[in-house]
């Protein structure tokens, strides 16, 4: 199918894609206190998938948070990028379902539930990598809100047992900071950071959602 201009998927779309080929993998992905276990994950991707997520991606396990499967889309696209190249995504309510677009993927997560899916417009690691990272983006954010917190925009990084966070636009010099402060401090994100409440006050976590700065950092909690 091919899509001129914007096309807006509603939950019936998302019921009548095709199930996940033979041969699928599953794996889960730790970000912060909330735990994603992927379905449907082509073999010749899982390789690059592990790659990517180094440091926040396991074998699955029975009791994630979210319970992620992914297909075919069988479209196109859904955001046209020639409308308004600088949307990311759009998301919308509908029912008990949160429903969540971008130019290659669409899909949606239960409120208050335990379910989601993610369809993709393209194949291979290429089609995966940005809609899977937005759609756990999305996910992240939503679900801080239920423990008094929220994913925001700034670099964090540990140091002494404390984490300084810095906020900012794209520009404003968080990368710079981390980088200048790799030799005195360890880096949870230059880019993003989940803060939520738990026990005992806030904690700062880092995420797998990298800036330019590549090194692989593990999920640290801490309180700030």
């Amino acid at each position: 199918m091919n899509s001129r201009g914007d096309y807006t998927p509603g939950l019936d779309f998302f019921g009548h894609l095709a199930e996940p080929a033979a041969g699928s993998l599953s794996r889960c992905v730790r970000i912060g206190p909330f735990s994603i276990r992927l379905d449907g994950i082509p073999a010749d991707v899982e390789p690059a998938l592990s790659d990517h997520y180094l440091g926040f991606i396991s074998e699955p396990f029975p009791d994630p948070d979210l319970r992620l499967e992914m297909r075919q889309a069988g479209v196109d696209q859904f955001l046209d990028p020639q409308l308004d190249p600088r949307r990311y995504y759009v998301q919308r309510p509908e029912g008990e379902h949160l429903l969540i677009h971008g130019i290659y993927f669409g899909g949606w997560f239960e409120r208050d539930g335990s379910s989601a899916l993610l369809s993709l417009c393209q194949d291979g690691w290429r089609g995966l990598r940005v809609p899977l990272e937005l759609f756990l983006r999305a996910y992240c954010a939503w679900s801080a809100i239920g423990r008094d917190g929220f994913l925001l925009h700034a670099a964090s990084l540990l140091r002494d047992g404390k984490v300084y966070v810095f906020f900012g636009h794209s520009g404003a010099g968080k990368t710079t900071v981390s980088q200048l402060s790799a030799g005195d401090c360890l880096i949870l994100s230059d880019d993003m950071t989940l803060i939520t409440q738990e026990k005992g006050g806030f904690m700062a976590h880092s995420v797998p959602f990298r800036g330019p700065v590549r090194e692989r950092q593990v999920t640290e909690r801490h309180t700030y």
